[in-house]
């Protein structure tokens, strides 16, 4: 008995337990989920009280980021679309000073960001170690001259091929998944993400992050020009303390095919939240939904809503059809900040017989793009695709008989944005 006690006080003395209880700290178990939300002033409030995860401004958020990285005693992997955050980037820096290895992968177009500049600048991060895998920062995508079905010659820009990711592995246990980074000038913008302890998804996340490092972005093709990238990611369900996480990596597995498909197989209702919309597939998908008496709304971010290809203003000449001259759904709605994407199936009862059926909601880090990488024709003419985006979407299930808190925030954000809109 002695020993035992003697054991559970060694342990208590590093925190694994209660000096109380002997027993550890359920928040420290492993196959925790925890949700994030950050916003402006006005969607914060919104969220205030309300069941499922933390809502916080970006500069809190920040802060949250800096503090998990501070805990860090092995190992941080972390891949940001953008990294403005001078903050952020020192504490990567002091956490390799203290011992901690640090790997980071960002987009070649980004890295003249503050943060990067402040990672890859004397002073910042040292290597690791001899060969590639040493380097501390590596960057990715660019411009890509390839020749597709042997019809002619492309070259896409870099601005088209994307690494999306905005993720921290901390520890190999420890996951921070956002939907917009760190990026500068609007502390206002709307993003979404996750915080989670988990073993298999650090694996997971992990794996995808080494093939990042070693050089293995979207715009790597094979002989078929086809994604380098292989899918590492054989699990895709996570169980954790509040139900059931899905994740999924792109290019290598079809994000938004995966969301159109379950678009078609909605019951009730869709209800869409974009930084973009170019994907021909979902918006002949929403048309159908729309024709056939579902609710279907969708608020995308203003800036985003004038990009080349966009889908907005066929979708919303077919909704203007369906509705007839009425003010109800299904519409079309712009809003400013959105760093978000963000699919939500059958969150409403069915309109034709009122039932209430599962509820999904689907989160990707890539703007929802475009299916198909160019345009035919005699000049063929290249476009932002999901094809050449590296990316992430995690998808939360709520079942009629299991109430899921987080999905409840969801919706309430999606209500939030869809109000303020246009």
């Amino acid at each position: 008995m002695k020993g035992i006690k003697t054991m559970a006080l060694a342990l208590a003395a590093v925190g694994l337990v209660s000096c109380d209880t002997a027993a550890p700290d359920t928040r420290d178990m492993f196959n925790t989920m925890h949700t994030l939300t950050a916003g402006d002033a006005a969607l914060v409030q919104s969220a205030t009280g309300k069941a499922g995860g933390s809502t916080m401004s970006n500069t809190q958020l920040e802060q949250h980021i800096i503090d998990a990285i501070g805990t860090a005693t092995r190992t941080i992997e972390a891949a940001f679309e953008d990294l403005e955050s001078e903050a952020v980037a020192q504490a990567l820096i002091d956490a390799q000073r203290r011992g901690v290895r640090v790997r980071v992968v960002g987009d070649i177009d980004r890295s003249e960001q503050a943060g990067f500049v402040k990672l890859t600048s004397n002073g910042g991060l040292e290597p690791n170690g001899p060969g590639r895998d040493g380097q501390a920062v590596v960057f990715g995508n660019g411009e890509l001259t390839y020749n597709p079905q042997l019809i002619a010659v492309i070259t896409r820009p870099g601005e088209q091929n994307r690494m999306t990711h905005n993720f921290v592995i901390i520890d190999e246990l420890r996951v921070i998944n956002l939907t917009g980074g760190f990026f500068a000038g609007n502390p206002d913008v709307a993003q979404i993400g996750f915080d989670s302890k988990s073993e298999d998804l650090g694996k997971d996340f992990g794996d995808e992050f080494n093939q990042l490092h070693g050089g293995q972005f979207s715009i790597v093709l094979d002989t078929f020009n086809g994604p380098q990238k292989s899918n590492t990611n054989n699990r895709t369900h996570y169980v954790n303390d509040l139900g059931d996480l899905e994740v999924y990596f792109g290019p290598q597995e079809r994000l938004l095919k995966r969301v159109v498909d379950e678009v078609y197989n909605a019951r009730a209702s869709v209800h869409v939240v974009g930084e973009e919309f170019t994907n021909f597939f979902l918006s002949e998908a929403l048309i159908y939904k729309a024709i056939n008496g579902f609710n279907v709304g969708v608020v995308v971010d203003t800036d985003g809503a004038d990009v080349d290809f966009s889908k907005l203003e066929i979708m919303q000449n077919a909704f203007d059809d369906v509705r007839g001259g009425s003010d109800v759904l299904p519409t079309i709605r712009t809003a400013d900040n959105i760093r978000l994407n963000m699919i939500i199936i059958d969150a409403d009862r069915s309109p034709i017989n009122g039932k209430q059926y599962r509820t999904r909601v689907f989160v990707l880090s890539e703007p929802l793009l475009e299916a198909i990488a160019f345009t035919a024709g005699n000049q063929p003419t290249p476009r932002a695709a999901d094809a050449f985006a590296d990316a992430n979407m995690w998808v939360l299930n709520r079942f009629v008989t299991q109430p899921n808190t987080n999905v409840e925030r969801f919706i309430d954000i999606y209500d939030e944005l869809f109000e303020r809109g246009n």
